[in-house]
């Protein structure tokens, strides 16, 4: 009996995946491919919504308003999870040694009334992940969240900051 090569035996079970359960690979493949139509080119999806980063960076009134061009808004962060996912995606591979290169915009803001955060839309914040001892309002212009990696937790900067920031909106099924 002859030894069959690492390569031979993958090969031979991939062929017996793709013979003996069509099924199970069209299912798998449907799944991935249905993931990949939920948002617009560019776009990433997670729990239903659409997300996209911009990395140049703006303040977080020109932020607003360049996500409310893309029919979306600056992101709401509902849960631990969406938090977590969010803080990933700000974070992987975009930041420098300066912390301050790794955080971005989320719609939170005091701007209407001091100390009571809400979102762009006017929503309530039903969830809030703030670094200790934020919000602090260190200056007087301390009104918009940032969301900061690796921890993912919140802190109110100067809206006037330049800084990357997270549309959401709406997957397109």
């Amino acid at each position: 009996m002859t030894q069959k090569s690492t390569q031979e035996v993958e090969d031979k079970n991939l062929l017996t995946y793709l013979v003996v359960s069509p099924d199970l690979l069209y299912n798998n493949l449907n799944n991935h491919l249905d993931l990949a139509c939920h948002c617009d080119i560019g776009w990433d999806f997670f729990g239903g919504h659409c997300y996209f980063l911009n990395e140049t960076g703006t303040t977080w009134g020109n932020a607003k308003t360049q996500c409310q061009a893309e029919s979306a808004y600056l992101v709401e962060i509902d849960s631990l999870e969406e938090n977590a996912w969010i803080t990933e995606k700000v974070g992987t591979g975009k930041c420098s040694p300066k912390w301050e290169s790794c955080l971005a915009w989320t719609g939170g803001n005091d701007l209407d009334t001091e100390g009571l955060f809400i979102w762009s839309r006017g929503t309530e914040m039903n969830f809030t992940f703030w670094l200790p001892p934020e919000p602090n309002s260190y200056t007087v212009d301390d009104d918009c969240i940032v969301i900061l990696y690796p921890r993912g937790s919140w802190a109110d900067f100067p809206c006037i900051s330049t800084r990357p920031y997270l549309c959401e909106k709406a997957s397109l099924t």
